[in-house]
């Protein structure tokens, strides 16, 4: 997919940082944020695991190979392995990640309210980034 966005960014002639742009949605696709809420309907909660099993190699590659492509691309010219590398290890998506594998195999329970209050507060996300998605198409139409 970065390929063919750096394809098809070079075809309509799209300066730099829009084609960094460009491969940036497409290398970062966006599993968790339309699948979550479908694997959750049909096949409940306990079956999520095996989307955010799938999802974690494609994170990994967001982190990683996008992020060091679109900066390169964009205004941070500069922007190196060494720089990438330092900045994938202070991405705070790899503590919770590292925190959530070791919780998950410990047999630490969070309690009932801050588990609720979790679930709760998840259910929003959709639908908020959709709006602001929305939002910021229209802001930009306007100016």
């Amino acid at each position: 997919m970065i390929g063919i966005s750096y394809v098809t960014g070079k075809v309509l002639r799209f300066g730099n940082k829009t084609i960094g742009t460009l491969i940036a949605a497409s290398g970062i696709s966006a599993t968790l944020v339309f699948a979550l809420p479908f694997i959750q309907a049909f096949y409940g909660v306990e079956n999520l695991k095996y989307l955010f099993m799938y999802d974690l190699g494609n994170g990994l590659m967001a982190w990683t190979v996008v992020y060091l492509l679109a900066g390169s691309l964009g205004n941070k010219k500069d922007l190196g392995i060494k720089k990438g590398i330092l900045s994938f290890v202070k991405n705070p998506m790899i503590f919770a990640l590292i925190l959530g594998v070791i919780v998950g195999m410990t047999t630490f329970q969070l309690p009932v309210i801050v588990t609720n209050f979790k679930t709760t507060l998840s259910q929003f996300v959709n639908p908020l980034l959709l709006v602001s998605i929305g939002v910021l198409q229209i802001a930009k139409e306007w100016f």
